[in-house]
């Protein structure tokens, strides 16, 4: 064991002189979290300030009572045209989202708002959305007032109620936000840490001829091949540590009572529970990437090849952050989908509702394809044409 050791402290020697691998390694995870949490924090703020949206009116007595209300609303900045057309040009030129003007057919017809805007416009549906609302608020205030005037009860006009009656929320390990992202994160970084450091393990010493020169040392082939896995192991831990650390310091300040509502603290049996997933997630990644290293003839081919089972690792990992909001959260084959199964209990692990049977099967597969892929990458080592280049 000691001769594994010893490659192995080699290797994080030169992971630690590769400032460009080592950085990656480190403030990749940090600055990715950063990104998500900000960006997070942005979008919901943005939703959550009231802002004042223009909307430009067609000019009409028919529609002065509601513009006069509307003019004292801070939501709403009204801005009054002269015609229709007018208004249909400023849409055109995206100078108006909504352009609302007033028609009557006749006396004992009823009052139209006509609100023309562009469909393929977000905003500009957002405001017609809001508009309507108002409308229907105001049409059933003086609906109420005429039928208080008739004399008819509320149990008359409303003789059937809907009333919504929901299960007390079970307390969360983390914030309801965090826990679809996280575990995607500690799923990519799983991969994601060893990627820089792969190439350099196997298929860059074979282009810098110092790969002989470590076959012929006195110390057995699987006790290099296994130093090397222990490198992209420790790699790969490490970056999902560290996503989970920045989250646990940066989350409560960037994404406060909203992403986490029932705060992220990590007790110990959750912790364990994540590190129970983790661990063989990445031991199955080391050990699939020493292996691509090993069987590459260079970097470059290395790289193309680390590429393409990378889309197949992110498919997986990015339908782990939609499958809580299918019937198929709780599917017993989701624990025999590699990948996906392990964000999926890490998933249910932030939200405290592990399910004992899904996670074994979890854990097992992954030990499983752990000890094959660790096979495979050091029966590499023990071929001669570990050695060839082209």
């Amino acid at each position: 064991m000691k001769p594994a050791i010893r490659i192995y402290l080699k290797e994080l020697l030169e992971l630690r002189r590769d400032k460009r691998t080592f950085y990656s390694a480190i403030f990749g995870p940090i600055f990715l979290v950063y990104l998500l949490l900000g960006s997070m924090s942005f979008v919901e703020k943005s939703f959550k300030e009231p802002k004042s949206q223009k909307l430009h009116v067609v000019k009409s007595h028919l529609g002065a009572q509601y513009v006069t209300q509307w003019k004292g609303q801070k939501q709403l900045d009204i801005i009054e045209i002269e015609s229709d057309t007018a208004g249909r040009k400023l849409i055109e030129d995206g100078k108006a989202r909504v352009v609302l003007s007033f028609e009557k057919e006749s006396d004992s017809a009823p009052l139209v708002m006509r609100a023309v805007y562009d469909e393929e416009d977000l905003k500009s549906k957002v405001l017609v959305g809001e508009l309507e609302g108002k409308v229907r608020i105001d049409i059933s205030i003086l609906v109420g007032q005429l039928l208080d005037q008739a004399g008819i009860s509320e149990v008359q006009r409303e003789p059937v109620r809907f009333k919504r009656d929901p299960l007390p929320k079970k307390e969360e390990s983390a914030g309801s936000a965090v826990a679809g992202f996280l575990p995607y994160l500690i799923v990519i970084w799983a991969f994601y840490g060893g990627f820089g450091l792969a190439s350099e393990s196997v298929a860059a010493e074979k282009e810098k001829n110092t790969l002989e020169t470590l076959l012929i040392a006195p110390i057995s082939r699987k006790q290099i091949a296994f130093g090397k896995f222990l490198s992209l192991l420790t790699v790969s831990l490490m970056g999902c540590l560290v996503s989970v650390a920045t989250m646990l310091i940066l989350g409560p300040r960037m994404g406060g009572t909203t992403l986490f509502p029932s705060g992220f603290g990590l007790t110990l049996p959750l912790l364990a529970a994540i590190l129970g997933v983790v661990l063989p997630l990445c031991a199955m990644f080391a050990g699939l990437l020493l292996a691509i290293s090993a069987f590459s003839k260079n970097t470059r081919e290395c790289q193309t090849y680390l590429t393409f089972v990378s889309f197949i690792v992110l498919i997986p990992a990015v339908f782990s952050q939609f499958i809580g909001f299918t019937d198929f959260a709780r599917a017993q084959w989701v624990a025999f989908v590699p990948v996906l199964n392990s964000a999926t209990i890490l998933r249910q692990a932030l939200l405290g509702q592990i399910d004992g049977t899904m996670a074994l099967i979890t854990v097992s597969l992954s030990c499983f394809l752990a000890a094959v892929s660790i096979y495979f990458a050091m029966r590499m080592f023990l071929k001669e044409s570990i050695l060839s280049k082209s």
